[in-house]
């Protein structure tokens, strides 16, 4: 049974099942699948987290920020309480891998100031590939030569989100701009998140992560690249 994607092959049972050392796993962690925070004896003995010194130093994932097909399940109990989902309207473009691509776009500030959030996506079935690691083979994808970018946003926002993404390098103003659907997992995280003020970027690799470093992201597909094509191995296909 295939696991998720870029799962080391010998770590399928640790993924279904967590446990081991933190550093085997870390050792297995494919593309896409949040890394483990480091950790160092506390005061009892036990494990704490090591904060982070620098904003640089920050992983790229929001640790809660996996979407299902119940993404209902997975909003904070307040989204569905306090607040009320609003209205989006949403606008897709097809856009090229770059080696700075999610460092561009993950600008939180700009989507906090303006009022919009950004979901990436491959623009078609990625090729797999099996990368030896150490003593076992992880099994990835090749990362894709296009995404598709989708924002979203509330109408009386739209030019000033026209506006964000032309300075970012692209260009929506030829995108037709649709009713964001409630019955759309992403939409409708996006919908109540916005209800409450709440924007990102979220791209999915495997599975929807919340992004926060894009400089870290970007870092981590370059090195998951440059494992692939030092292997010089044959892509076997889509999954």
């Amino acid at each position: 049974m295939a696991g998720p994607e870029g799962l080391a092959v010998a770590g399928t049972l640790d993924w279904l099942f967590p446990g081991g050392a933190v550093s085997e796993r870390e050792q297995q962690r494919p593309l896409g699948v949040a890394p483990e925070l480091p950790q160092s004896p506390g005061p009892g003995g036990g494990a704490v987290a090591v904060p982070k010194k620098s904003r640089s130093d920050e992983p790229w994932f929001n640790g809660r920020g996996n979407l299902s097909g119940n993404a209902d399940l997975l909003l904070d109990s307040d989204l569905l309480v306090d607040f009320q989902a609003v209205k989006l309207v949403k606008r897709t473009l097809k856009v090229k891998h770059s080696a700075e691509l999610f460092q561009t776009l993950a600008d939180i500030d700009a989507m906090k100031r303006l009022g919009f959030s950004l979901h990436c996506v491959p623009s078609k079935a990625q090729e797999q590939v099996l990368v030896p690691q150490g003593n076992t083979l992880t099994l990835g994808h090749v990362l894709p030569k296009r995404w598709l970018l989708t924002v979203y946003y509330q109408v009386h926002r739209r030019v000033d989100v026209e506006s964000a993404l032309t300075q970012m390098g692209y260009s929506i103003s030829g995108c037709r701009e649709v009713e964001a659907d409630a019955t759309v997992p992403m939409d409708q995280l996006l919908m109540h998140r916005h209800g409450c003020q709440r924007y990102g970027l979220w791209v999915l690799q495997g599975e929807d992560i919340e992004v926060h470093n894009g400089r870290a992201l970007d870092t981590e597909m370059r090195r998951w690249q440059a494992s692939y094509e030092g292997a010089n191995l044959r892509a076997i296909g889509p999954n």
